[in-house]
């Protein structure tokens, strides 16, 4: 029998974002010599992994929310400081760090997520959404912090987007209103 104490629990690995941009890089390399990702269309994705609902769902609010994490994607943030932009909020429930992650993408490219507590408030509703059908947008605006280039998003408060979700596809037919409009 072995002796308990010489048999230590191996310890997750943290990357460094050098390793970490490297990883993301080698996840979303293509097929060689054809330009396409290399899992094809015929291939079905993971169980866990999102599917883009069909109809936009456009969710507006005065709560104003930082993406956090841009510095660490593969692909540098561009816009300008003071330009708007439209992104779509994806949830990520197979996300090995946090099952209730909510990542941000901006023209089908990933650029940070939501803070973990933002996350854990938005997700259901965000999910809750996509179950029936709509994929949620957000509106932003690309502003400087420490030199650096963010996007502020401007969502409608958590509890918002679930209390339209409980009205009947006719009442959602004009598109979201917040309750506290």
């Amino acid at each position: 029998m072995a002796d308990a104490g010489s048999d230590p629990v191996p310890q997750p690995r943290r990357r460094s974002p050098r390793a970490l941009t490297a990883w993301c890089a080698r996840a979303t390399r293509t097929a060689p010599g054809t330009g396409t990702p290399a899992t094809t269309a015929s291939t079905p994705p993971p169980a866990t992994e999102y599917v883009r609902p069909s109809h936009p769902l456009l969710s507006t609010g005065a709560d104003s929310r930082l993406v956090v994490g841009t510095a660490f994607q593969p692909q540098p943030l561009r816009g300008r400081a003071g330009s708007r932009c439209r992104v779509e909020l994806v949830p990520e429930s197979a996300n090995p760090y946090d099952g209730n992650a909510l990542a941000v993408d901006l023209n089908g490219a990933r650029i940070g997520y939501f803070s973990a507590g933002d996350a854990a408030q938005r997700q259901p509703g965000i999910r809750a959404a996509n179950d029936v059908g709509y994929h949620v947008l957000a509106d932003g605006e690309f502003v400087r912090i420490g030199g650096y280039l963010e996007v502020q998003l401007e969502l409608p408060h958590a509890r918002d987007l679930a209390w339209w979700l409980t009205h009947t596809e006719e009442q959602r037919a004009s598109g979201f209103r917040p309750l506290t409009a």
